[in-house]
């Protein structure tokens, strides 16, 4: 009897037990689940030292202090969104990469893998580089490397980001976006910055701020921004864009200056391959594209099925050696390639052979302009404003005046020149004060070679010649 009592006693003991365990297993599951919450690391020298201790939520090197490079190795350890806050002063760049690829942010460019955002004083007060000048830089500034980078946000305020350095291949790193380099499916925002003096040389290098469009396309927002006397050996003096395998590598650029970026191939203030670029409120200016034979778009030059959208800008003085003055639309393969440009101003920009402000080549090049004023630009030889090669133009609503087609022999249609089966269709528009040397000083169509040129003109403010 007393036996089976305390079996009772054991078997009544267990189940409550069990029940209070449960009860304490539910309890825990109504807790709130642990989420990563957004640390701030406030930087306090401007020395380029490394973290102590990666990944302990401290920013300190060995000293005790938080560098830049301290703190975004601290955030790429932490999950979730940081923020670095970074007083006014100069930070440089001083530890020299041993061997590239290097992604950990120990040492070169300042790796980003993690969701950031970096907060400057003012522009004008905090700047980050790469260097002391623009040819000691010794590496880029910022990188958001592939795959680690994939799919973060990156958000910079209020910095100059000057005097990036890179020089031909090195190791296999890929060496383009001498400033910002997304290399990566990243967003990249950046806001009230100057993107300045940064060099990108010795071979196949593309531009101050590259979105190099691997793991399904990168996106970089430029707003407030002035970006100025940068250089490429390559294409895209200031602004690299390139759509890989997947998604789409897309740059928008609003609010902002392009200003005096050169670079020795295509598209001097921006250059556009396969992806999409949007220009709003923006002044495109004194860019230059170099080389004599393919020193295509001073200011813009998209190609290989790229989409450029510009609004409300002006493009102004800048220079292409060869052809597109400010803007170059060109295919080089099969992909349709398309430009919409409404509202804006070209003006006084030079080319060195065909197009002095817009130039469209290839069957597959479609430009639209509408509300636009094409004034006051130069060419060698076709298209004192717009040239058309196979492509597709249509203006609307605009005013094409005072443009020049100089030599005197090729200098052909002052105002705009469509040759070699182009199709141009041009309504409520007005055509004043442009000159040619040879041929056409508003229109100059060429069908010698019967490749069934097309102009279909409508609603014209003023009566034009077309010289055929």
């Amino acid at each position: 009897m007393k036996h089976n009592m305390l079996t009772h006693k054991l078997v009544k003991g267990l189940h409550l037990f069990v029940i209070a365990a449960l009860l304490a297993g539910l309890a825990l599951s109504l807790l709130p689940v642990p989420v990563a919450h957004a640390a701030t690391f406030i930087v306090d020298t401007t020395d380029d030292t490394d973290d102590a201790t990666p990944g302990n939520g401290v920013c300190a090197d060995s000293s005790g202090d938080c560098s830049l490079r301290a703190a975004i190795t601290e955030a790429n350890a932490l999950a979730g969104p940081d923020i670095i806050t970074l007083p006014a002063g100069t930070y440089t760049l001083t530890i020299t990469i041993a061997g590239r690829p290097e992604e950990a942010n120990a040492e070169g460019d300042l790796d980003i893998t993690d969701d950031l955002t970096i907060n400057g004083a003012s522009a004008a007060n905090t700047i980050v580089q790469a260097g002391t000048d623009d040819t000691n830089g010794i590496d880029r500034v910022f990188h958001i490397p592939s795959p680690a980078g994939d799919g973060v946000t990156v958000t910079f305020n209020d910095l100059t980001i000057r005097y990036g350095y890179l020089s031909g291949t090195q190791d296999g790193d890929v060496d383009d976006g001498a400033a910002i380099h997304n290399e990566t499916g990243a967003t990249v925002n950046i806001n009230d910055c100057i993107i300045t003096e940064n060099t990108v040389a010795d071979g196949d290098n593309d531009a101050a701020i590259a979105n190099q469009g691997l793991d399904g396309g990168g996106t970089i927002n430029i707003n407030n921004c002035t970006i100025s006397d940068n250089s490429s050996d390559d294409d895209g003096g200031g602004v690299f864009n390139l759509q890989q395998t997947g998604g789409t590598s897309t740059i928008n650029i609003a609010n902002s200056t392009i200003f005096k970026n050169t670079t020795e191939e295509r598209g001097g203030g921006v250059y556009n391959e396969g992806g999409t670029v949007t220009v709003s409120s923006s002044l495109i200016t004194f860019n230059e594209a170099e080389h004599s034979d393919r020193g295509d778009g001073g200011g813009i030059a998209n190609r290989k099925g790229g989409t450029l959208i510009v609004s409300n800008s002006t493009f102004s003085g800048n220079i292409a050696d060869h052809d597109g003055g400010a803007v170059y639309v060109g295919v080089d393969d099969s992909s349709e390639t398309q430009a919409t440009i409404t509202t804006s101003t070209f003006s006084g920009n030079t080319a060195g052979n065909n197009g002095g402000g817009v130039h469209v080549e290839d069957d597959e090049a479609t430009v639209t302009l509408t509300n636009v004023t094409i004034s006051s630009n130069t060419t060698e030889e076709r298209g004192g404003g717009v040239y058309n090669e196979s492509g597709t133009v249509t203006i609307s609503n605009s005013t094409i005046s005072n443009n020049v087609a100089t030599d005197s022999i090729d200098g052909d249609g002052g105002g705009v020149a469509n040759c070699q089966g182009g199709t141009l269709i041009v309504s409520n528009s007005s055509f004043s004060g442009n000159i040619c040397a040879n041929d056409g000083g508003a229109v100059y169509v060429d069908d010698e070679n019967g490749d069934d040129t097309q102009v279909t003109i409508t609603g014209m403010v003023s009566p034009i010649v077309i010289q055929v």
